[in-house]
């Protein structure tokens, strides 16, 4: 050590130094196994066995949250099994579930799905959420209470609800609107029975029509409200120029009316000359 120009270091210090590195290295792999034990013991923590029926989760009160937050939205049906407007909706909601199922096969992000709670059964659940009808239908949105759908019931009404969960505000919230009173509008439609069955789906596909009908109405009005007061404009300035050149004329110096037969011109304040007939016959 004196050759190379350095200075010894006590053995006490030397060995303080290797043990603060052997514990420091020691905190990091206990971090690290810590980290490892957390990644392998997470998937065996989210495998949840979940029942599906026909593309549908059938939901308990162990498997609720879970689904509810794995997918970007989830409608989840309250159902009993002895409602008989759940079994009239059963094969529908079942074909929607399936659809949306299918729109999952290669997206870059998971899509919408469908799942149904025993409200019978499940009944902490349905007081949790305060279901007291069936079918009552909740969606959820990354795991929380989104809104109560009270659209229509057939498929296309399902998946097209659901569809607009994943879009932007500005888009989505509109076209839910739409396809709620969309569904209310065919409830409404077969309720009418003068309308036959087989004519409904014609009555459905004028709905977006007979919902821009007022739009139109109103524009209509607008244009011909517009035209009315051009043409009043229009009329009240020729009016008006009438008016003024009549006032013009009047202002104006009259011209001298022709001369009169038989005689010069009267002059102002002499009364004109009688003919000479008039005269004669006075005298007889």
């Amino acid at each position: 050590a004196a050759s190379r120009g350095r200075a010894a270091r006590p053995p006490a210090a030397h060995a303080a130094r290797l043990c603060a590195r052997l514990a420091a290295a020691g905190m990091r792999a206990s971090a690290v196994v810590a980290a490892l034990a957390a990644a392998a013991l997470a998937p065996a923590v989210q495998a949840v066995s979940v029942d599906v029926e026909n593309g549908v989760y059938k939901l308990d009160e162990s498997t609720f949250d879970v689904v509810i937050k794995k997918f970007p939205a989830v409608m989840v049906q309250f159902y009993s099994p002895w409602c008989s407007h759940c079994r009239a909706m059963k094969s529908d909601f079942e074909k929607a579930a399936k659809t949306l199922k299918k729109e999952d096969d290669g997206a870059v992000v998971q899509t919408c799905r469908l799942a149904k709670v025993d409200a019978s059964a499940e009944k902490e659940l349905a007081k949790k959420y305060g279901v007291e009808g069936y079918p009552t239908m909740l969606v959820f949105q990354g795991g929380e209470l989104f809104d109560t759908y009270h659209g229509g019931r057939d498929k296309e009404d399902f998946v097209d609800y659901m569809s607009t969960m994943v879009l932007p505000l500005a888009w989505g919230a509109p076209m839910r609107v739409y396809y709620v009173t969309k569904g209310t509008f065919k409830d409404v439609v077969r309720q009418v029975s003068v309308i036959p069955g087989r004519y409904r789906k014609y009555v459905f596909m004028a709905y977006p029509a007979l919902l821009a009908s007022p739009v139109l109405a109103m524009l209509c009005c607008l244009c011909c409200c517009g035209s009315g007061k051009k043409g009043g404009e229009r009329r009240g300035r020729a009016s008006g120029g009438k008016a003024g050149a009549a006032k013009k004329g009047e202002g104006r110096s009259k011209s001298p009316g022709p001369a009169r037969k038989g005689g010069a011109e009267a002059k102002e304040g002499e009364e004109p000359a009688k003919p000479k007939g008039e005269e004669d016959k006075k005298e007889d």
